[in-house]
C-alpha cells in the first residue's frame, strides 16, 4: 500500500463467503488478486485461516473418540 491509498476493507458479503464458505473465499481471493484489487491478500488470508481453524477442530473432534461406537 502507498500513501494516499485507503486500507482495502472487505465488504460483509465477502466476510460471509470468508468464514462461512472458506474454499468459495479463497476462489474470490484469487480472482481479485488477478483483477489487481487490493483487498486480495486480506480475502485469502482469512478463507485460510478459517480453514485451518475448522480443520484442526474436526481433528480434535475425531481424536477425542466421540463418535466410536455409534
Amino acid at each position: 500500500m502507498t500513501a494516499g491509498q485507503p486500507d482495502p476493507q472487505l465488504e460483509a458479503l465477502d466476510w460471509v463467503a470468508a468464514i462461512v464458505c472458506a474454499p468459495i473465499g479463497c476462489v474470490l481471493g484469487l480472482y481479485y488478486l488477478v483483477k489487481g484489487n487490493p483487498k486480495a491478500g486480506r480475502m485469502l488470508l482469512t478463507s485460510i485461516l478459517v480453514s485451518v481453524v475448522l480443520n484442526v477442530i474436526a481433528v480434535a473432534v475425531l481424536a477425542s473418540g466421540v463418535f466410536v461406537g455409534r
